[in-house]
């Protein structure tokens, strides 16, 4: 750092298409309330308006020495701010202490949510709306510490190798290949240097369904993915809990539709990790089940038991029957998956076992 140099925040708004719609910068540090006030000029601004609200990003970036800005002259045209940033050979290495979606920004506001909370980057927010994001971006899969793969959701290939990750974790959920217990998901911009990337290109679109079936996420060498150091030029989108419980299984499935029809081994031992610990269906399982659940003929005594049973001691020892049933085949058919040491049912989510013909007919697409 030079001598006699301060440091800076800089604010910036930047359109889809790269330009800098507003600039600030203050000569000092600054707290989320100063970046909070900036981002609630520009929703004003815009809702003075009939237009939607721009499908703008707004950073913040904290400059350690304010010297090595571009300087704000008076009358130019500083559209181009943003990307003369990127470009100083001197800030090479900065990266946004925060990146919100101008659009997030609007729905917080109108929910009453902090946008520079979790919830406010949530891309639950976005469900309903009638404009289609337009920022240049690509989603971002954490799969540990400094183990990151980038996928550009805009075209065919890269959506089609995001789907082939998630499908491979949700068929070996339960396999010791998941070493993480957070999947986190980013969206980030894409306005980056291409020669860094092509350092790292076996972390682009990386897809499952070219290799083996054998093929392991252990298999990927650790200096194909990108340092996590990268997530810092978006937002987190959504997080998955990789615990191996049912629950946990139900919520990645829903969350990313998952199809069962290409492998139901992970659905079958999340199934019994269910009964394992919540016991068995009260009503009986239609037919079809025999076909989705082949362990179902090991319950047929007990199942039908359950069904007739009004006594609720009775009913408790059937269940502790069929408990230690379940546990018995996961110890005995599975014993080299993953356990979990926990013992919840967190928020009330649990596997959705369908009683009637009429709901089993989509179980070969999603849970």
């Amino acid at each position: 750092m030079r001598e006699n140099t301060k440091p800076a925040t800089l604010f910036l708004c930047v359109a889809p298409d790269g330009k800098t719609d507003c600039v600030r910068i203050i000569r000092d540090r600054t707290d989320d309330r100063d970046f909070r006030r900036f981002i609630d000029s520009l929703l004003d601004a815009s809702l003075q308006t009939d237009a939607p609200v721009p499908d703008d990003w707004v950073f913040r970036y904290i400059i350690p020495d304010g010297s090595l800005l571009p300087t704000l002259e008076t009358g130019r045209d500083h559209s181009d701010y943003h990307r003369r940033l990127r470009h100083l050979d001197t800030l090479a290495d900065l990266r946004p202490t925060n990146v919100v979606a101008l659009r997030n920004a609007a729905l917080c506001r109108r929910s009453g949510i902090d946008p520079l909370s979790a919830e406010g980057s949530d891309r639950q927010l976005a469900l309903g709306e009638t404009e289609p994001r337009s920022f240049p971006s690509v989603r971002a899969v954490e799969l540990a510490s400094n183990r990151v793969l980038l996928y550009d959701m805009s075209e065919t290939v890269g959506c089609d190798a995001y789907r082939s990750l998630h499908q491979h974790i949700a068929d070996h959920f339960f396999d010791r290949e998941i070493q993480t217990e957070t999947l986190r998901l980013y969206d980030l911009h894409s306005f980056f240097d291409t020669s860094v990337l092509m350092k790292h290109i076996p972390a682009l679109n990386f897809n499952f369904n070219h290799y083996s079936r054998n093929f392991k996420l252990t298999d990927i060498p650790a200096h194909a993915f990108l340092n996590s150091d990268i997530l810092k030029e978006g937002f987190l989108v959504k997080e998955y809990d990789l615990h191996p419980t049912s629950e946990c299984y139900t919520r990645f499935c829903m969350g990313e539709d998952i199809s069962l029809n290409v492998d139901m081994r992970a659905f079958e031992i999340a199934l019994l990790d269910h009964i394992s610990r919540e016991g068995y269906p009260t009503q009986r399982l239609s037919p079809e089940w025999r076909y989705i659940f082949p362990h179902k003929t090991d319950f047929k005594d007990l199942e039908e038991n359950i069904a007739d049973c009004d006594d609720r001691s009775s009913l408790e020892q059937l269940q502790m029957q069929a408990r230690e049933k379940a546990r018995t085949i996961l110890a005995e058919e599975y014993p080299d998956i993953r356990r979990s040491q926990r013992n919840y049912l967190e928020d009330g989510v649990s596997l959705h076992i369908p009683d009637a013909v009429r709901e089993t007919k989509g179980l070969g697409r999603k849970v």
